[in-house]
């Protein structure tokens, strides 16, 4: 007989009579026998109760969880890792598309295809930056996150140094972080072109006030020509100014001071270490 998914079944003759109590494990969404869980016992020890039906049924329901669950994590293991490697050939793809640019830059002689050149450069290394945040989707912290930045575009030009100063540890979540990374390398990069002929120092302060991030990039070169502030104003800063309001925040420029200031609201995160990622440069 039947009681819900359980089955009950008597075989053989006299005193080696066998009752059996057998609950199918059955898969959920597409019903599929997974494996049948059962118990003998000779009839002369006794019917089975329904209490024995009872248990019998809940560990059936048991060993279907976790038969599903099981399943389920394979899926999940087998879709992280095709991510994984994904992931890692976009990255390689990204290494070489801007080393193959930095060698067209060295190779060419013209100072404005050059620095075109250089620019593209400079956003593969900042996307490649982007993805590995969103790729980790940990909080991260913005120190860490501007001077992968900084490095990536500075290490090995003589021309530059750099200074990031944060306050204390910062964590934002990686979508933000990955925003900032696009931010801050345009506005180096901008810094880069506009820089005088004479040794530069480009400087980061990061600060938090109450709920807000103010991440700010000058340096100590000559203040903008007013042709060339007006020229960056149609075009970098249009689109740091556009990543601006994906952030929720804005950019504000003092243009004799050579500072621009990214400030955007903290959605979450907290000035108190939690798992972090860790930016190497260069990416």
């Amino acid at each position: 007989m039947r009681s819900g998914t359980l089955i009950l079944a008597t075989a053989g003759v006299g005193s080696g009579r066998v009752e059996t109590l057998l609950s199918p494990i059955v898969s959920g969404d597409r019903p599929e026998v997974l494996g049948v869980l059962w118990v003998s016992r000779r009839k002369q020890q006794g019917s089975f109760s329904d209490e024995d039906a009872r248990v019998l049924h809940e560990l059936a329901a048991f060993a279907t969880a976790a038969l599903m669950t099981e399943r389920a994590t394979q899926v999940l293991n087998a879709e992280r890792l095709a991510a994984s490697e994904l992931a890692h050939r976009s990255e390689n793809a990204l290494h070489m598309a801007a080393h193959l640019l930095g060698q067209q830059a060295s190779a060419t002689e013209d100072a404005a295809a050059r620095t075109a050149i250089e620019t593209a450069r400079g956003r593969i290394l900042a996307v490649g930056g982007m993805h590995r945040l969103l790729e980790k989707d940990v909080d991260a912290d913005l120190e860490s996150v501007v001077t992968a930045v900084f490095e990536a575009l500075l290490t090995g030009d003589a021309r530059f140094a750099f200074t990031v100063n944060q306050d204390r540890p910062l964590l934002v979540p990686s979508a933000q972080a990955a925003l900032v990374v696009l931010i801050v390398n345009e506005l180096v990069t901008n810094a880069i072109k506009h820089a005088p002929a004479r040794p530069v120092t480009i400087r980061a302060r990061i600060a938090q006030e109450l709920d807000a991030v103010e991440v700010s990039i000058g340096d100590d070169g000559d203040p903008y020509p007013p042709e060339a502030a007006a020229k960056t104003g149609r075009q970098g800063l249009r689109l740091t100014e556009g990543m601006a309001r994906q952030l929720g925040g804005r950019i504000t420029i003092d243009r004799a001071q050579k500072r621009t200031t990214l400030r955007f609201p903290l959605t979450t995160g907290s000035p108190v270490p939690r798992r972090q990622v860790s930016l190497a440069a260069p990416w």
